[in-house]
């Protein structure tokens, strides 16, 4: 063994430590969120078991693993046990924020996701179209928040999108144990629900990143702008901007306007950034609207000359440049590799 494999090998053990140091931490700070000591206990199996290297994870695997003889416990802890889901949510937000808290750039990520689901008896489970199988089936969506730095990042907060017609219906929402006071939101709305707890325990980032389905809730955009807090979104082709008073311009005629054709071609920066597909280069350029705390940022594939664009808010006092909101929107990618490691360790309830 080199000295370098004898690093490497020291550097594994250590950030090993570490990791199992945290999650102690981590499960210390959840017991009020328990009214029995046995579902704690429980609870702390739980995370072991989906935080282990277990190459499979289910009932059965994590049951060996912590040494259970069999599922039942996690399934008790999951379907039937007393907690409280929204408070442990917060702590685990707090726990995050507050080992991410020294990054330079911090970023509240936005994206829903699915979970394929058999059957009918699970609230928000329909037929629908699954992001994580690119079909409709029949599944559950649920809206996440990822807090996204440059050197870590971790899902926050989620909220289940149920379904209008699972609401109207009062025989199939007592059925599905749905509570009374449980209203129907969009997933925009259930995002700002997500923010507005960010808000009131102070664990906000300043910027927000989403895609179109955010971007386009000019109510989310209201509610980030009163708070002060900054935001990238993506927006379709034709949304709507007013780069001159008066005259508005949908986001690919300002494109085609003010960036295209030679005379402009100064006015694009190529950089190379990370995305959810590893580290790529892409021409990035940005207009002024009419307002001083609104522009339209544009992204442009150098091969196909594929057009993305995003609607940006930079709250009062705060400097920004063009690398702060390409950066900005490129941390919206975490989202997307958090969904998937939560999809490979996911243990839900029978």
């Amino acid at each position: 063994m080199t000295q370098e494999d004898r690093e490497a090998a020291a550097a594994v053990m250590v950030e090993g430590q570490r990791a199992v140091a945290n999650l102690a931490v981590l499960h210390g700070r959840l017991r009020p969120c328990f009214a029995r000591v046995e579902p704690f206990g429980q609870a702390g199996k739980y995370l072991a078991g989906l935080m282990s290297d277990l190459p499979r994870k289910n009932g059965w695997t994590i049951a060996e693993h912590v040494g259970d003889r069999t599922p039942d416990r996690t399934q008790q802890l999951l379907n039937r046990a007393v907690w409280d889901h929204d408070q442990a949510q917060g702590v685990v937000r707090r726990f995050v924020v507050e080992e991410l808290r020294g990054q330079p750039l911090r970023v509240g990520a936005l994206d829903e996701s699915g979970q394929e689901k058999g059957g009918e008896h699970t609230a928000g489970a329909k037929r629908q179209y699954m992001g994580c199988a690119g079909r409709v089936a029949n599944g559950v969506n649920t809206v996440y928040c990822s807090y996204a730095t440059p050197g870590g990042h971790a899902l926050v907060g989620a909220r289940i999108y149920v379904p209008e017609e699972q609401l109207a219906d009062t025989e199939r929402r007592a059925a599905l144990g749905i509570p009374a006071e449980v209203e129907f939101k969009t997933k925009p709305r259930l995002a700002q629900d997500l923010l507005a707890d960010m808000i009131a325990d102070q664990t906000i980032p300043p910027w927000i990143a989403g895609d179109e389905v955010y971007g386009r809730a000019g109510k989310l955009r209201t509610f980030l702008q009163g708070n002060g807090i900054g935001y990238v979104m993506r927006v379709g082709c034709a949304f709507a901007v007013e780069l001159v008073p008066g005259a508005k311009l949908r986001a690919d005629a300002a494109v085609a306007t003010h960036l295209a054709g030679r005379t402009h071609q100064r006015r694009w920066q190529v950089c190379s950034v990370t995305g959810s597909k590893g580290e790529r280069a892409y021409a990035w350029a940005w207009l002024a609207t009419t307002s001083p705390r609104h522009y339209l940022l544009i992204r442009k594939h150098l091969r196909t000359g594929e057009l993305a664009y995003h609607y940006c808010h930079i709250p009062p006092g705060r400097p920004v440049t063009l690398m702060t909101l390409v950066r900005v929107a490129c941390l919206r990618w975490p989202v997307e590799e958090g969904l998937c490691a939560t999809r490979r360790s996911a243990v839900f309830p029978a």
